[in-house]
Protein backbone atom coordinates (compact mmCIF):
# COMPACT_ATOMS: atom_id res chain seq x y z
CA UNK A 1 0.00 0.00 0.00
CA UNK A 2 1.28 3.46 -0.87
CA UNK A 3 2.25 5.69 2.03
CA UNK A 4 3.03 9.38 1.58
CA UNK A 5 5.66 9.09 4.30
CA UNK A 6 9.19 7.84 3.76
CA UNK A 7 10.53 5.92 6.71
CA UNK A 8 14.24 6.28 7.22
CA UNK A 9 17.19 5.91 9.54
CA UNK A 10 20.49 7.76 9.72
CA UNK A 11 23.84 6.11 10.40
CA UNK A 12 26.84 8.30 11.14
CA UNK A 13 29.63 8.20 13.70
CA UNK A 14 29.57 12.00 14.04
CA UNK A 15 26.89 13.26 16.46
CA UNK A 16 26.86 16.68 14.76
CA UNK A 17 26.03 15.12 11.38
CA UNK A 18 23.18 13.13 12.92
CA UNK A 19 21.88 16.31 14.53
CA UNK A 20 21.84 18.07 11.15
CA UNK A 21 19.96 15.18 9.55
CA UNK A 22 17.45 15.14 12.43
CA UNK A 23 16.85 18.88 12.10
CA UNK A 24 16.24 18.65 8.35
CA UNK A 25 14.00 15.60 8.72
CA UNK A 26 11.82 17.45 11.24
CA UNK A 27 11.22 20.18 8.68
CA UNK A 28 10.07 17.80 5.92
CA UNK A 29 6.55 16.50 6.48
CA UNK A 30 6.88 13.29 4.47
CA UNK A 31 10.16 12.15 6.08
CA UNK A 32 9.76 9.91 9.11
CA UNK A 33 13.21 9.54 10.69
CA UNK A 34 12.56 6.61 13.00
CA UNK A 35 16.05 6.17 14.48
CA UNK A 36 19.61 7.40 14.32
CA UNK A 37 22.69 5.29 14.93
CA UNK A 38 26.33 6.00 15.64
CA UNK A 39 27.21 2.31 15.45
CA UNK A 40 26.46 0.62 12.11
CA UNK A 41 26.16 -2.78 13.81
CA UNK A 42 23.23 -1.46 15.85
CA UNK A 43 21.67 -0.20 12.62
CA UNK A 44 22.08 -3.64 11.06
CA UNK A 45 20.36 -5.23 14.03
CA UNK A 46 17.52 -2.70 13.72
CA UNK A 47 17.16 -3.42 9.99
CA UNK A 48 16.78 -7.14 10.68
CA UNK A 49 13.57 -6.32 12.56
CA UNK A 50 12.34 -3.17 10.78
CA UNK A 51 11.93 -2.05 7.20
CA UNK A 52 12.87 1.43 6.06
CA UNK A 53 12.75 3.07 2.65
CA UNK A 54 15.71 5.39 3.04
CA UNK A 55 19.07 5.30 4.82
CA UNK A 56 21.26 8.32 5.35
CA UNK A 57 24.64 6.59 5.56
CA UNK A 58 28.00 8.24 6.16
CA UNK A 59 30.14 7.20 3.20
CA UNK A 60 33.33 7.76 5.19
CA UNK A 61 32.33 5.55 8.11
CA UNK A 62 34.45 2.71 9.34
CA UNK A 63 34.54 -0.64 7.56
CA UNK A 64 31.59 -1.88 9.65
CA UNK A 65 29.22 0.10 7.44
CA UNK A 66 30.09 -2.19 4.53
CA UNK A 67 28.37 -5.02 6.41
CA UNK A 68 25.09 -3.24 5.68
CA UNK A 69 25.24 -4.05 1.97
CA UNK A 70 23.15 -7.26 2.11
CA UNK A 71 20.45 -5.51 4.12
CA UNK A 72 20.03 -2.48 1.90
CA UNK A 73 19.32 -4.21 -1.38
CA UNK A 74 15.56 -3.64 -1.01
CA UNK A 75 15.83 0.11 -0.48
CA UNK A 76 14.48 2.65 -2.91
CA UNK A 77 17.11 5.21 -2.04
CA UNK A 78 20.38 5.37 -0.15
CA UNK A 79 22.00 8.73 0.55
CA UNK A 80 25.61 9.31 1.55
CA UNK A 81 25.83 12.65 3.31
CA UNK A 82 29.26 14.19 3.43
CA UNK A 83 29.77 16.63 6.25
Amino acid sequence: MYSPHITCIAVDDEPHALSIIENFAQKIDFIDLVRTFRDPLEAISFLHQNKVQLIFLDINMHWKAMNMKPLITYLSLLLFPGF
